[in-house]
């Protein structure tokens, strides 16, 4: 006998689960994973159904209306994952479940075919056969030609544009069987072809490497165990990850491999391509016909090795054998928008469901997986030395406070950095200049009347682009032209302060007007290619100074460039954010390590606070030092990893809704956690205004013993009320 009752999710902002009748039509073919059409409200909505059974708590059940899927969409181990995600981060089951599939895949998209042709007589006979009718059948003969000439398959609209005819002509010729008409994917949408990287595996690996291999394999048997691989810049952990994926293809299992979207360069790709046959790729670049194409490939069997970005941690492998994450400590791999999942957290939990091994791999492991390590929770394998033996690149701390001032000029690029810029210049090497903050001025001030110019919708100051002459919020997109006077008092005397890499880029070019400088940040990189092809050129050795943002700091190894200059380390350690030393430390110690690879190298680090602890143990390449230090304070504190912290924010056009609805949530928290936790607000977010909504936070912090389940209840609705949303964030990475 079917079951009679359907569980249903939605994607809602509630956090239930809604029985439906099952009519008879569909009771055979239904079953957990699948997605069905139902009345919900007034509006018929897409949801899951995560389980069947026979009785129901309520009498009255609304009907099922149809089956959208044909076949399983989430199998049940993704149901399962969906479920603990669901419960760790407080987020509504069905939220989840609809970002577990690309919207690609739960919109059907069509990959999108166009007519192509082609000759299918040898060109000579094409070519005399147009002579002949050339004086009758121009269209015909001009069509013809253009293929000749070409001597390729062409998309008949294009074709017949070259031709200056009509594409009805193509149909003429393929009667008279001189050319053939085929259907083909458009280019865009084919599947993407993935060049192999001639990156010759090593007949040998250096010991730490076998260590590391024989630690996975001890991860690897059961009951399998997550592996923390801490191996410094270019100690060859890629290498590792290789051969404990060929392992598990060669037993006829799949991995998966996360890595930040920023590393999804053909380079990346490229070594993975080189040593697997079937390798699929899921990143932002592609269209949604090749999503879901990859999706559907995947979920088919028809990849050994998915290599892709946060989201791909959900990848339908259905023989899963490993999980890898490198560059495990990086934050975006933290979702930013609802379900607020961290990817590094969702890739150990579904480890531990399809009992599979996932290596955490990084240089400057994050503290919560360095944590973890230390007390056994996960095993450990370091590779403290680079391949070949090669140190680690000395560092030199400038202190910044004892610099004068060049005349009129901001002292933005220090004496010592700029001498051995000059050096490298003249010997022909490269040098990189990274600084974590994009623009060239950070702020404009009015020195009449103190004014500081911010954006009308965001309570941020607005930023200095002077490449286009405009002013930019770069939280809401705001742009207006440069200003030259005061928009309160009309005074001539603007100060333009603050710096950012345009600044930079330009002060680089002012001591050295020769040099060949490239910018890499936000603004500069506005598609995929044009960071492929900064890039390139720094690689062939077309750029003599590369500035930039973080995207510069990991993944890219240059044997030409032999210094590193960290222009302001302070930058990062003035947020608001109990992880600010922690990513500064990583920051600074992965930019050093793009230098020294094959030549030796040199960093130069500039500061206004060098007797700071992060500052030194980074200089030192000290990552054991920093984390006893910051473990030991968090432990004070009873942050993360040693406690649990939520963050709650209410946005809204109306402040008062919103500081009414954050304050009547703070009691009805602090009532839940009686005395288990404390709720801490609410305040002012540190950005009160945001995108023209006024914002109001709280937070809580939950001792690791206390489940943060205890906060459903009073979490469970965040629809808008009043025009005010909630955000709930579960172990947040973002604090603005």
């Amino acid at each position: 006998m079917s079951p009679k009752i359907a569980e249903i999710a939605f994607n809602v902002p509630v956090d239930s689960v809604f029985d439906y009748a099952v009519p008879d039509f569909l009771a055979s073919a239904l079953r957990p994973g699948l997605r069905v059409l139902a009345p919900f409200g007034p509006r018929t909505l897409t949801g899951y159904c995560v389980g069947l059974k026979e009785k129901s708590e309520y009498k009255r059940l609304k009907t099922l209306l149809d089956l959208l899927d044909a076949e399983v969409s989430l199998s049940d181990s993704h149901l399962e994952l969906a479920r603990w995600i669901s419960g760790h981060y407080l987020e509504p089951l069905g939220v989840v479940l609809e970002a577990m599939l690309p919207g690609s895949v739960r919109k059907k998209t069509q990959i999108r075919k166009i007519r192509t042709a082609r000759l299918c007589v040898e060109r000579e006979m094409a070519l005399a056969h147009a002579e002949k009718i050339h004086g009758t059948k121009v269209a015909q003969s001009a069509m013809l030609r253009v293929l000749a000439a070409e001597a390729r398959e062409m998309p008949l609209s294009e074709l017949a544009a070259r031709a200056g005819c009509s594409s009805a002509v193509a149909s003429t010729l393929a009667r008279k069987g001189l050319i053939v008409l085929v259907m083909r994917e458009s280019e865009e949408e084919a599947a993407q072809e993935i060049p192999p990287l001639e990156h010759p595996a090593p007949e040998k690996l250096t010991g730490e490497q076998d260590a590391a291999l024989e630690a996975f394999r001890e991860a690897a048997r059961p009951p399998a165990r997550a592996l923390l691989l801490h191996g410094a810049t270019s100690s060859g952990k890629t290498e590792v990850y290789l051969r404990a994926i060929a392992e598990v293809v060669s037993a006829g299992k799949e991995a998966i491999v996360l890595v930040p979207e920023i590393s999804l360069t053909p380079q990346t790709i490229g070594r993975f391509a080189a040593r697997f046959r079937r390798v699929a790729v899921l990143h932002s670049a592609l269209t949604e016909a090749q999503r879901r194409r990859e999706w559907l490939r995947i979920a088919r069997g028809g990849a050994d090795v998915v290599i892709g970005a946060r989201s791909a941690v959900f990848a339908p492998a259905r023989r899963l054998g490993v999980i890898v994450i490198d560059e495990e400590h990086e934050p975006s791999f933290k979702q930013s928008s609802s379900p607020r999942y961290h990817a590094r957290e969702v890739a150990l939990a579904r480890g531990r469901i399809e009992k599979v091994p996932v290596i955490l791999g990084s240089a400057t492991p994050g503290l919560e997986s360095f944590q973890l390590a230390r007390s056994g929770g996960i095993r450990i394998a370091r590779m403290p030395r680079r391949i070949d033996g090669l140190p680690l690149p000395p560092v030199e701390i400038v202190d910044m406070r004892t610099e004068v001032s060049r005349g009129k000029y901001p002292l933005i690029i220090g004496r010592k950095l700029e001498h051995l810029m000059g050096q490298r210049l003249e010997r022909r090497e490269q040098t990189m200049l990274f600084l974590n903050r994009r623009a060239f001025s950070t702020f404009i001030l009015c020195r009449r009347c103190g004014l500081t110019m911010r954006c009308p919708q965001c309570a941020v100051a607005l930023r200095l682009h002077r490449g286009d002459g405009t002013i930019k919020c770069h939280y809401c997109g705001y742009t207006a032209a440069s200003p030259s006077y005061c928009p309160d008092c009309g005074a001539a005397a603007l100060h333009f302060g603050g710096t950012g890499t345009e600044k930079i880029a330009a002060e680089v070019l002012r001591l050295f007007p020769a040099a060949r400088v490239a910018r890499m940040d936000s603004d500069t990189m506005k598609t995929r290619q044009d960071y492929l092809d900064a890039l390139g050129g720094f690689g062939r050795g077309e750029v003599d100074v590369l500035v930039g943002t973080q995207m510069i700091a990991k993944g890219l190894d240059f044997p030409n460039l032999t210094l590193v200059g960290i222009v302001s380390a302070d930058t990062g350690l003035i947020d608001a954010d109990f992880r600010a030393a922690e990513r500064s430390f990583q920051l600074i110690e992965q930019v050093s390590g793009r230098t020294g690879r094959t030549k030796s190298g040199y960093v130069v680090l500039q500061t206004h606070a060098p007797e700071t602890a992060c500052i030194l143990r980074a200089a030192a390449h000290d990552y054991a030092g920093f984390a006893a230090g910051e473990l030991a304070a968090r432990e004070a504190a009873g942050y993360p990893p040693f406690g649990r912290l939520i963050r709650v924010v209410a946005s809204g056009a109306d402040v008062r809704a919103v500081q009414e609805r954050i304050a009547a949530l703070a009691e009805t928290l602090r009532a839940a956690l009686a005395g288990r936790g404390r709720v801490l607000g609410p305040v002012e977010a540190p950005i009160s205004r945001l995108q023209g909504r006024w914002r109001r936070q709280l937070m809580v912090k939950l001792p690791p013993d206390v489940s943060a389940g205890i906060l459903r209840g009073p979490l469970q609705n965040r629809s808008t009320r009043q025009g005010v949303t909630l955000a709930v964030d579960v172990d947040p990475y973002e604090m603005l």
